[in-house]
């Protein structure tokens, strides 16, 4: 998950994050720097690109939890975008603006997402630094 933040104290705690994700948040402790933060962080609504999202409908444990569905049910403005065409069908069914092919072949204005998130996608990919430096472009430059 790529997202510029308004602070550099931010810590990330391993708790197993790959399983079911809890729908309330508790306070964790940081091993290497003792920082205590709630888990998952909450988030202002802002806007949300999710690269290989499939449909939108799955759960993804990170730190912007929940599918495109949940995320926009929540104000998130979402957006998608999967190699898969059948997928992104799907999601578009359920009016969610998910575009087919991969975040190189996409055409979002520079700046536009708060978030672009990265799910199981990049140990699948042909080149992860042209993935990462695309969505990196991608970021607004105001932080959350």
């Amino acid at each position: 998950m790529l997202a510029r933040t308004r602070s550099r104290n931010i810590a990330f705690a391993s708790l197993g994050l790959y399983g079911i994700v809890r729908r309330q948040a508790q306070l964790v402790k940081c091993d290497n720097c003792q920082l205590i933060q709630l888990n998952p962080r909450p988030i202002a609504p802002g806007n949300i690109l999710d690269v290989g999202c499939a449909t939108g409908s799955s759960l993804y444990p990170c730190g912007v939890s929940g599918s495109l569905l949940d995320l926009r049910t929540r104000g998130w403005n979402v957006h998608g975008c999967d190699i898969n065409p059948r997928a992104a069908e799907v999601g578009q069914g359920m009016g969610m603006d998910i575009r087919v092919g991969g975040i190189t072949e996409q055409t979002y204005p520079i700046s536009t997402f708060d978030v672009v998130r990265f799910n199981h996608l990049l140990e699948h990919s042909r080149s992860p630094k042209d993935n990462l430096r695309d969505g990196y472009t991608l970021l607004a430059s105001r932080p959350i």
